[in-house]
């Protein structure tokens, strides 16, 4: 009899932005792998924070994609998403549309709560009770310490509240699991010293690994010359985007600064590049999979940045693809932070803290990025790449849900199996 595994998500596919498209290959794969997968997640809003279906409301739509059950829950979707009350009804309004279902009779036997969404991770330890399930929290990003960041949360009372609850229900799974060793020792603070935690690291979806394998590439013809910088993906406050270009644009450096994406902050950048008059930024919408891909074979550096603070909330899931590429990645952010631990312990590419963005124009404009650089950062990209290998990840977290569902285990064999799958 297959194992029955009920997955918490906020953004599956169609989504791609928030690392929906990880998570719809996994559970794709699991399904192959004779895993009974049922999937309780948001109508498709993100990046863009829109209804991209039509369909968002009080109804609970079932489909099922390739063998995957999936029941689409409702939400609130803000206006402006960087506010903090609105991201609380956002959060609030998903909690109570997710507890419609969890009094369902349905057995399960391996609940996944992945977390950024607090929901996920409430509604999963409240099923996990009524059922005895066991539960397995994958944590991409730390809401409180995000919320923090990036300006929602700027009340001490608040976030200590937050910081509480937090720990209360994170403590309610069995095993844990995060992204990166940054991110594990933050949550070594919050752990129990029972619960196994877990290094298990993203990886590329199966479409996008060959395209990445396909040598072709379509030449954007029309190119400001100089430098070619890319930045694909989410546009939101904690990325400060516009803050980035607004420095540069200040600058007489020679570059090709291309920004595709959607999000909160994406009108500002797109106004600012139009009024800006300067030809060298350029700015369009949200990349499908192949427009991604060939846009990240064509730049020489692969832009991402975390405004100051980040810390160890999350690690960018865009930084998988742009390595896998061999296309180094410039990283504006915190050094001790999951990106620029990652960056510079492995030499992926330059780093810089936004206290010195002055070094990084300066960098640019004296052409300090020399094709042999980028050749080495290139090489180390690759290099690294292994480690994000989909095979190896989807393996591991195969064997973790077949230990977790063994019922004639004892807990000291089970945690010794699980700790076995560390890396």
């Amino acid at each position: 009899m297959s194992q029955k595994i009920l997955v918490y998500i906020n953004n599956f596919h169609p989504d791609r932005g928030g690392g929906a498209s990880v998570y719809t290959d996994m559970c794709l794969e699991l399904v192959s792998l004779g895993f009974d997968v049922t999937v309780r997640c948001a109508y498709p809003y993100y990046p863009e924070w829109k209804d991209k279906s039509g369909n968002n409301g009080i109804r609970i739509e079932r489909t099922e994609l390739k063998g995957v059950k999936i029941e689409r829950h409702g939400l609130f979707l803000p206006k402006d998403p960087s506010k903090f009350s609105t991201r609380l009804v956002h959060e609030a309004s998903y909690l109570l549309s997710l507890l419609r279902t969890s009094l369902k009779r349905d057995k399960y036997d391996v609940i996944i709560a992945y977390c950024p969404s607090f929901a996920s991770v409430v509604v999963g330890s409240v099923v996990k009770a009524l059922t005895g399930a066991k539960m397995w929290l994958n944590v991409q990003d730390i809401p409180a310490d995000a919320a923090s960041n990036i300006g929602l949360n700027k009340s001490s009372f608040i976030k200590t509240m937050m910081d509480g609850v937090q720990k209360f229900f994170f403590n309610k799974a069995d095993v844990w699991s995060t992204i990166s060793p940054v991110m594990r020792n933050r949550l070594d603070e919050t752990i129990k010293p029972e619960i196994p935690n877990l290094l298990v690291c993203n990886w590329l979806n199966r479409s996008m690994q060959e395209s990445i394998d396909n040598d072709e590439m379509v030449v954007d013809e029309g190119r400001h010359e100089g430098i070619k910088l890319l930045y694909a993906g989410n546009i939101g406050v904690k990325q400060g985007i516009l803050q980035l270009c607004k420095a540069l644009h200040e600058s007489k450096a020679d570059f090709d600064f291309a920004i595709f994406g959607d999000g909160a902050e994406a009108a500002n950048v797109s106004r600012w590049v139009q009024q800006s008059g300067d030809t060298r930024f350029r700015f369009s919408g949200f990349l499908p999979e192949a427009g991604f891909v060939n846009q990240i074979k064509q730049a020489d550096i692969f832009v991402i940045t975390e405004k100051d603070g980040a810390g160890s909330s999350f690690i960018p899931s865009k930084m998988i693809p742009s390595i896998s590429a061999g296309t180094p990645i410039l990283a504006l952010c915190d050094k001790e932070g999951p990106l620029g631990s990652e960056v510079t312990d492995f030499q992926l590419g330059p780093h810089y803290e936004w206290a010195n963005i002055d070094k990084l124009l300066g960098d640019i404009s004296d052409s300090q990025h020399t094709p042999e650089q980028i050749k080495q950062w290139s090489d180390n990209c690759i290099k690294r790449s292994s480690v994000y290998g989909r095979k190896e990840n989807i393996a591991r977290i195969a064997e973790l849900l077949q230990v977790m569902s063994d019922k004639s285990m004892s807990l000291s064999e089970r945690s010794e199996k699980v700790a076995a799958l560390d890396v």
